[in-house]
């Protein structure tokens, strides 16, 4: 029956969430004293938005997938692409202000 599949994709996505959220905030506690180790605290942050971003809005495309929306979860994956890039924006300065440091 197709109103029972999605309510059990997000089901055991939540499921799943749970087993594992111990796991994720092991990462993310090893990842964020590595960049106040590094000096790179401000951009952990957005480092892991856009992780998130991409984690949350492929969950949402194949749920969109599984339910026969495929022009929806293609709309939902453009957006969040637009997101991360928005984000990624300072990250690509301070890059290229390095490059044009060893060039320069």
């Amino acid at each position: 029956r197709p109103d029972f599949a999605t309510f059990t994709g997000i089901v055991t996505a939540l499921i799943l969430l749970a087993l594992f959220i111990g796991s994720i905030a092991s990462v993310i506690r090893s990842v964020t004293s590595l960049a106040d180790e590094t000096g790179f605290s401000v951009y952990t942050t957005m480092i892991l938005k856009t992780l998130g971003i991409g984690l949350l809005s492929q969950v949402t495309a194949d749920v969109c997938r599984d339910n026969g929306a495929a022009s929806i979860a293609s709309k939902v994956e453009f957006a969040a692409k637009i997101l991360i890039l928005s984000l990624c924006i300072p990250i690509l300065k301070l890059l290229l202000s390095y490059i044009a440091g060893f060039l320069g």
